[in-house]
């Protein structure tokens, strides 16, 4: 934590941000949207990309006009906000009647609390029954120049208007249709031209219970308008927002709206100004038939999908944050690479786990849990996963003297990996026997204390060869996985393979999702093969012509080298609140979970007390810390976010079409594959229509275009839109 945090709590940044006690995630004072992230290490973030000391010095000023007992000194002499701000001022810049503002309660005087403020705007919040709940403060038109009431709920923005929906759907008569946006102005504007709008006080706080409402219920459809970028993307709040509203209703009544701008008020703004200087196109009818277009194309929201793309979302500040070195080699990494965080953080623990071996393990009864763990990435064979182990490989190179002797990247048979264990972690090898007779023993120079790391650049291989009748590769990885002695006894004595020593086996496989679909039987999510790896989606994010730099890991590798134990530190304990956050994300997993996905997940527990083992070993704080090593809150977190994002890739792959032919070579199937993806990724509540495809796919004919949806697994219907035109939708 840098010393400018410092002058600040958490409990006082909440003070400043008019956050619960509780909160976690705020309003950021600078940009206003619901990003701001507290951390026990790092202090605030706002993931808006706000500067951290931007951040520090508004919250600072906020707290420099309340009477806040423990601020800091250079909170007490920061100066307070100024400006000034008229009701018809701010109507005349959104272009807002007078009289629908005074409907809707607005007023303007001096600000309660900011004494700066000559002038300002308030905007009181009611709730259904007209009662006031809360009121926000306007003094300027920019950022940053709006805050609600100190400790004081927020609500829905609908002024009396809110009322009056609510009433009439408690006497029969609800709206069909509601409108649900950001901000008092998006309000202000549907209803002026009839539309029955409310407002979220800002786009991530909805609240689950205000879908109980009367009008909400009564409803046929939500429209929730989207906030846009300049690149014409949906930011990324407004979609996270979305899918929080999505679920509190049932499937398919909350859509999703972009507009040609970022919001109603920019578009309402642009058709006034349109008209003012002559255009036919402009006023109130432009902005009638530019809303009417963008609702037609409004698609529900499903709230199950992570991301626009449909895989889940990256990992985060959560993983990075309890592990700064792994940060540090992902910074120097991702822009070296194709592919994404997902992918590096995969090698990266799976590289780890197998260093540290035995050395250190966490203990659940009498089962020893050590940081080696299984780890499966899917990804695309474009997206460069063999330039990112390149990197991993470099780095625990520097790291680990022996680091070849660790590595193994073949073993489709029970004797191939037994033999590979044996090898590691015998500390001797028996002489050439003569007439029966041992001649002794040499220390074995393949010995590393048990550590493997078995990476397979090609999963699919091991997973097809465990489909035969003969195989018992998949009863191997399944006792393996436990450390435990094994053996493969044949007919010949000499021929037969035990491991009896200690080892720590560590697994790297990749395989293409359409590989996947295809040699993952129904036996291995059953037999217990599939939740013994921890799934990883991955994808490609930039292009990379050529690449002449290289990343210097020396620094990196030097501080990697210290927290690596080269001796055993033995059992790793909790510590007490690390044991409480430990216990809290054990409780959220499901009981009784059935069917392949509970299957896949049935090893989140061990697998991620694994990970939280690993993320405490590699904590450079415990450097300078006496005693054993503790599972800390912040370990628990990094471990819990990968396990949640591996049933959320689980859930992704059973998602994913099982159609694609068989008989095609696999450089066109993996094309097709893709293909397919995207066509996934654009489907709205299970369906796509014909015009959806050819913007997808506009270079390719009729007939390809409706091969791949038919590879998707959808079939096609002819059906009637809201024109009146005839369509077809593939489902």
């Amino acid at each position: 934590m840098t010393d400018t945090q410092t002058k600040l709590t958490h409990d006082e940044i909440r003070q400043a941000c008019h956050a619960p006690s509780n909160a976690k995630e705020l309003t950021c004072p600078c940009c206003g949207h619901d990003h701001l992230q507290l951390f026990s290490t790092d202090g605030v973030k706002c993931q808006n990309g706000c500067p951290t000391e931007k951040v520090i010095a508004e919250c600072r000023r906020l707290l420099g006009t309340s009477a806040t007992p423990h601020r800091s000194e250079s909170a007490k002499s920061s100066d307070p906000p100024t400006g000034k701000l008229t009701l018809a001022e701010y109507g005349m810049a959104k272009h807002l009647s007078a009289f629908l503002l005074k409907q809707f309660g607005a007023k303007e005087g001096a600000h309660p609390y900011y004494k700066g403020v000559e002038c300002a705007v308030c905007f009181p919040y009611y709730n259904e029954r007209g009662e006031e709940v809360t009121q926000q403060w306007r003094w300027g038109m920019g950022k940053g120049k709006r805050k609600f009431l100190i400790n004081k709920p927020t609500y829905l923005y609908g002024g009396h208007f809110l009322q009056l929906l609510e009433q009439m759907a408690d006497n029969g008569k609800g709206r069909d249709d509601i409108y649900l946006v950001e901000g008092e102005s998006n309000v202000h504007t549907l209803t002026q031209v009839g539309f029955p709008a409310l407002g979220l006080p800002g786009v991530g706080n909805w609240k689950p219970e205000w879908s109980k409402l009367k009008c909400f219920q009564a409803a046929k459809r939500i429209y929730f308008f989207l906030d846009m970028q300049e690149d014409g993307k949906p930011e990324t709040a407004a979609i996270l927002g979305a899918r929080k509203v999505a679920e509190s209703f049932p499937s398919g009544k909350v859509l999703a709206v972009k507009l040609p701008v970022k919001d109603i008020s920019d578009l309402w703004i642009q058709m006034q100004e349109l008209q003012d200087l002559g255009g036919d196109d402009g006023g109130e009818e432009g902005f009638r038939r530019a809303l009417a277009d963008a609702i037609l194309t409004a698609r529900p929201v499903i709230p199950i999908r992570e991301e626009v793309e449909g895989k889940p979302a990256d990992l985060g500040e959560e993983v990075l944050n309890a592990c700064p070195i792994l940060k540090d080699f992902v910074a120097l990494t991702l822009p070296h690479v194709e592919t994404d965080i997902n992918n590096i953080v995969c090698d990266f623990l799976a590289c780890a786990g197998a260093a540290i071996g035995l050395r250190g393990y966490a203990m659940h009864v009498f089962d020893k849990h050590p940081p080696a763990t299984y780890h499966l990435l899917i990804a695309n064979t474009s997206v460069g996963k063999g330039t990112v182990w390149g990197c991993v490989n470099e780095l625990f190179s520097l790291v680990v003297p022996d680091w070849k002797k660790c590595l193994r990247s073949s073993a489709r048979s029970q004797q191939a990996l037994y033999r590979a264990l044996k090898e590691a972690s015998d500390v001797t090898i028996a002489i050439d026997k003569k007439d029966g007779e041992e001649l002794g023993t040499i220390p074995n120079p393949d010995y590393n204390g048990g550590r493997i790391l078995l990476r397979f650049s090609e999963v699919s291989a091991v997973f097809k060869s465990m489909r035969a009748e003969w195989s018992t590769m998949s009863q191997a990885l399944r006792e393996t996985y436990d450390g435990r002695p094994v053996s493969n006894e044949l007919g010949q004595k000499d021929k037969s393979t035990r491991v009896d020593n200690p080892y720590a086996l560590a697994l790297l496989g990749d395989v293409a999702p359409w590989e996947l679909t295809e040699v993952i039987a129904d036996v291995d999510f059953a037999n217990g093969v599939a939740n013994r790896f921890i799934w990883c989606v991955s994808h490609q994010t930039k292009t990379l012509p050529h690449a002449t730099h290289t990343p210097d890991y020396h620094e990196l590798a030097a501080r990697l080298r210290q927290v690596i134990p080269d001796t055993p530190i033995g059992q790793v304990t909790y510590s007490e609140a690390g044991l409480e956050a430990w216990d809290k994300w054990a409780y959220t997993l499901p009981l009784d979970d059935e069917g392949k996905l509970g299957s896949a997940c049935g090893r989140m527990r061990a697998n991620g007390l694994r990970l939280a083992v690993l993320f405490a070993i590699l904590d450079e704080q415990r450097l300078d810390q006496n005693g054993p090593v503790k599972i800390e809150v912040r370990h628990v977190q990094a471990a819990a976010a990968i396990m949640d994002r591996h049933r959320a890739t689980v859930a992704w792959f059973l998602a994913r079409p099982t159609a694609i032919p068989t008989n095609i070579p696999e450089t066109v199937k993996d094309k097709l594959y893709r293909q397919i993806e995207k066509v996934r990724a654009a489907m709205v509540n299970g369906e796509i229509t014909g015009n959806q495809l050819y913007k997808l796919f506009s270079n390719q004919p009729l007939a390809k275009r409706e091969t791949i949806a038919q590879a998707a697994g959808l079939h096609a219907t002819e059906e009637t839109d809201p024109k009146g035109n005839k369509i077809k939708v593939w489902r």
